[in-house]
C-alpha cells in the first residue's frame, strides 16, 4: 500500500510476521509541533482506532539519519517500534512504525538495518530505484505521480516553476511494462543498456 508524493505520503509493506509503515508530511517552519506533541497525537489516533488505551512500554530520545528522534515501544499482542523525527532540510515530519509478531535477534538486526539505511533528505542528486533499475536525478525533481502495479509501473519526477503567463517544467517519467520481457526478449536480457 502506498500513496502521496514528496510533500505528504504513506507507504506500508507487510508479511505474516511483520509490517512496516512510513508516513511523512510537510510542515510550516513557524507552526511546527514538538516531537512529544506529534507522538501524543499519533498515540491518541491509535487509541481511537483501537477503541482501547495503548500502554507505552518504553519512550526515549534517539537519532535517525542526522536528526534527533523520539522512540516509542508498545507491547500488546504485537510489538511495535515507532520513530518520530522532523527533517529541517526537507521540512517534513516522518513517522516510521515497525510492527512484529515475534522479536528476536534477527528482528533487531532488521530494524537496525532499516534505520541505518534511511535517508530523508540529500544534497545534489537523489538516487531513485525501482524494479532493479537505479538512476540519479537532481533533488529539485520531486515525486509527483506513481503507480506500482502488475502490468504497468510508473513514476513521474517533476520540477515546476510558475510565472505570470507561463510555466516551466522539467520531468522524468519512468515506466515499466512487465510483458515487455516477453515481446522484447533479446533487449530485456540487458536492461542496463536502456539507461545509456
Amino acid at each position: 500500500t502506498e500513496g502521496g508524493n514528496a510533500k505528504n505520503g504513506y507507504m506500508r509493506l507487510e508479511s505474516e510476521a511483520f509490517f512496516i509503515e512510513l508516513k511523512w508530511e510537510k510542515f510550516q517552519p513557524k507552526k511546527v509541533k514538538s516531537l512529544p506533541e506529534i507522538a501524543d497525537s499519533f498515540i491518541e489516533k491509535m487509541e481511537k482506532n483501537r477503541k482501547q488505551k495503548v500502554t507505552i512500554h518504553q519512550k526515549m530520545e534517539t537519532r535517525v539519519f542526522t536528526h534527533d528522534a523520539l522512540f516509542i515501544n508498545i507491547r500488546n499482542k504485537l510489538e511495535e517500534f515507532i520513530y518520530f523525527w522532523r527533517c529541517e532540510e526537507s521540512f517534513r515530519i516522518v513517522i516510521l512504525r515497525l510492527v512484529y509478531t515475534v522479536v528476536n535477534a534477527a528482528t533487531r538486526r532488521t530494524i537496525k538495518r532499516i534505520l541505518s539505511s534511511f535517508k530523508c533528505h540529500s544534497e545534489g542528486f537523489d538516487v531513485w530505484s525501482i524494479l532493479q533499475f537505479s538512476f540519479e536525478a537532481p533533488s529539485s525533481l520531486l515525486l509527483d505521480e506513481r503507480n506500482i502495479a502488475v502490468g504497468r509501473t510508473y513514476f513521474l519526477l517533476l520540477e515546476k516553476e510558475l510565472f505570470p503567463f507561463s510555466e516551466k517544467r522539467k520531468e522524468i517519467l519512468f515506466e515499466y511494462f512487465s510483458m515487455a520481457n516477453v515481446r522484447y526478449e533479446k533487449e530485456y536480457k540487458d536492461p542496463d543498456k536502456w539507461m545509456e
